[in-house]
């Protein structure tokens, strides 16, 4: 015997109300039902069909690693501390910074140091400016100091996703692994997620706190192991996205950033700043995370796994790039069918 199921329409309109007004806090949900994070925002605003989609609250990054001349930092080994990341929130355009000055440097004042450099160089390269940019500093003596503060920071920044450059392949592995490093095996997981789980996909990590978004993945075409979001380019840096898309680069420096971190740690750690000020320029041009987020709702696919080659969102998006290259064939087979029909 099929069930049948009668809606309360008043208590539909409560919970509605109650989502999108704060009413219900995410630990209810992830402690009896395991919703993840960022489908618990979509959740809040999925019922606003004939209002403006809010702005995705997004939390983008590049990290920095104090690893000798001439050696790799891998990041299944993670080896090598982390001297500086840098974060910029999407909606507050808040800058922080989290930095460990190179060891024996003489006593200055950071702050102003690295906020001069920095409107300098927006002031030569305007195409860097971000009206009502702020900047926040956080100094440390080593690296596991840095790494607690930054996994606080994430979680308590509210955001629906860690958003990086390549950051699949480099910056999220070695920050989980060097945290794994630093705090042990059987802490690290309550030093990176709130809820202690942290859990591995082929070489993605998920966590129920936020989700991981690197913006390559995103940009580059399905036959390098991108989603085709953007252009076929010769080379995938963020380098060449950035001229491409944006007519400005990296902030260039001499010698290597080995070099550059002991000789002018001020503009090592400008140059982590721009790398992530070059996300939000990137991602504010192109909407490639609206656009993964549309489609995701859409096709009723969670955020989680419209990133994952597999998912609902990427069959959906493979079937409609066929209907577009051939939508004359198609059209033609379809009248001939209904012409059949008739």
């Amino acid at each position: 015997m099929k069930a049948s199921y009668t809606v309360d329409r008043k208590l539909l309109d409560e919970f509605i109300n109650g989502l999108e007004n704060g009413k219900y806090k995410y630990h209810q949900f992830y402690d009896t039902h395991d919703v993840l994070a960022n489908n618990w925002w979509d959740m809040q605003h999925r019922f606003q069909f004939n209002k403006k989609p809010k702005q995705l609250p997004l939390l983008f990054f590049d990290i920095e690693v104090d690893a000798e001349e001439g050696i790799f930092p891998d990041p299944p080994i993670a080896k090598w501390p982390v001297n500086a990341i840098a974060t910029m929130h999407s909606i507050t355009k808040i800058v922080t910074l989290f930095y460990v000055p190179p060891k024996n440097a003489a006593e200055r004042d950071w702050e102003a140091d690295i906020i001069e450099l920095f409107n300098k160089t927006v002031e030569q390269h305007p195409e860097y400016k971000v009206d009502g940019i702020d900047f926040n500093f956080k100094q440390f003596k080593n690296d596991e100091m840095l790494l607690d503060a930054f996994w606080k920071h994430v979680r308590n920044a509210a955001v629906v996703a860690l958003v990086g450059f390549n950051s699949n392949i480099f910056d999220v592995p070695y920050l989980v692994n060097r945290t794994k490093n630093v705090f042990g095996a059987r802490e690290y997981k309550s030093v990176i997620s709130e809820f202690g789980d942290l859990r591995k996909f082929g070489e993605q990590y998920e966590i129920p706190d936020y989700s991981f978004i690197d913006l390559l993945h995103l940009y580059k075409p399905q036959s390098a192991g991108g989603m085709a979001f953007g252009k076929a380019l010769e080379s995938y840096s963020l380098e060449a996205v950035s001229q491409k898309e944006l007519k400005v680069g990296k902030l260039e420096y001499d010698g290597s950033l080995v070099e550059l971190y002991v000789k002018d740690p001020v503009r090592f750690f400008v140059y982590n700043i721009f790398d992530t000020l070059l996300l939000y320029l990137l991602n504010k041009k192109l909407k490639h995370i609206d656009t993964l987020r549309g489609l995701a709702q859409f096709t009723n696919t969670p955020f989680t796994k419209a990133l994952v080659g597999r998912s609902l969102l990427y069959q959906f998006d493979k079937l409609f790039q066929y209907w577009q290259k051939n939508f004359a064939v198609c059209s033609k087979l379809y009248n001939e069918e209904i012409s059949k029909v008739q």
